[in-house]
């Protein structure tokens, strides 16, 4: 879908116009070569109300509808967890490039086969994961490859917070792929794999269920080759600092709240070469917009930041004990 307007302006269509889809509205229209062409809902009403305040060129009541419009360039889906893979599919088949949402499915089972027809289609596939672009991110990373805090050893990040106590709620409905692993244990994940690698050799979880079967709290523990560790913990019942650290045998690489989404990072050494970088951050998903209108404009057909082998990596991570935790209650 890379025709000759698209070199001027990458036009976005969203698939679900829900609360993330806002944020995401928001920055699009704030990136240099992109506009958002069109939003699509179950319901045409909410479409409708969504274009207005964003300022949509066309509303649509029915996914299809959008997915068949030649202006759409590349669609962002934002729906609940549970629907990501059937609409997902949809885009590819309808021969959309997709920037899907974190989690980019809730089994790997589900992913491989995207995977696979994103290759078969020759089209642009990527999971959203905004930390992922993040300045201090980066920066940390290039600190680690300098050798400034020696070998890494451990890591650790907290990502909690109190959710709505309403069973209906995504973030407590089993249907709608809830719980803490799903929805921000794969920002700590995420950071971990950044720092550390992607070779795991190692994972261990423990969880606390609600009422409603999900996991409310969640624990992972992963060993790396090199024999570094990394402690994670998420949550949606706990509020949590958000704080990550890197410590290594020669110094300790450090994010203050909100980890997830910094302004600064500090390296600190017992050399006395400690530094903290304070960075000027975009606000939300504006880096990643322009990443994936560069990878479009390049004829990318995956993202070299969030390549589609590191999603797989956190989904054969996680599923197995989330499919694993009814039997535990």
């Amino acid at each position: 879908m890379l025709d000759s307007e698209m070199k001027e302006n990458v036009r976005w269509g969203i698939l679900g116009p829900g609360r993330i889809a806002e944020s995401f509205a928001r920055d699009v229209v704030q990136v240099e070569g992109c506009v958002l062409q069109a939003v699509a809902s179950r319901d045409v009403e909410r479409a409708r109300a969504f274009a207005e305040r964003h300022g949509a060129e066309i509303a649509y009541g029915d996914y299809a509808e959008m997915l068949a419009d030649e202006a759409v360039d590349v669609v962002y889906v934002a729906t609940p967890h549970a629907f990501h893979a059937e609409q997902i599919r949809m885009c590819l088949e309808a021969g959309k490039p997709v920037l899907c949402e974190k989690p980019v499915t809730i089994s790997p089972d589900d992913l491989r086969p995207l995977i696979a027809l994103a290759e078969e289609k020759k089209l642009f596939f990527m999971e959203g994961l905004w930390s992922r672009f993040s300045p201090a991110w980066r920066q940390a990373r290039r600190w680690i490859d300098e050798g400034r805090i020696g070998t890494s050893r451990h890591l650790t990040a907290s990502f909690g917070f109190r959710g709505p106590k309403d069973p209906e709620n995504r973030l407590l409905n089993p249907s709608l792929g809830g719980g803490a692993l799903w929805d921000v244990g794969i920002y700590t994940l995420a950071f971990a794999t950044t720092m550390l690698g992607t070779q795991v050799e190692e994972t261990a979880v423990q969880a606390r269920f609600g009422g409603t079967g999900v996991d409310e709290d969640a624990s992972m523990m992963l060993r790396f080759a090199g024999g570094a560790v990394a402690q994670l913990f998420c949550s949606v019942n706990t509020q949590t600092r958000h704080e990550a650290t890197i410590e290594g045998d020669e110094g300790r690489i450090v994010f203050p709240p909100d980890f997830w989404r910094p302004e600064s990072v500090e390296l600190i050494t017992p050399k006395a070469t400690d530094e903290r970088c304070f960075l000027d951050t975009p606000p939300g998903f504006q880096l990643e917009i322009a990443h994936v209108r560069d990878a479009l404009r390049d004829r990318l057909l995956q993202s070299p930041v969030i390549p589609l082998a590191e999603s797989l990596l956190w989904q054969e991570i996680i599923y197995p004990w989330v499919r694993r935790f009814p039997d535990f209650n």
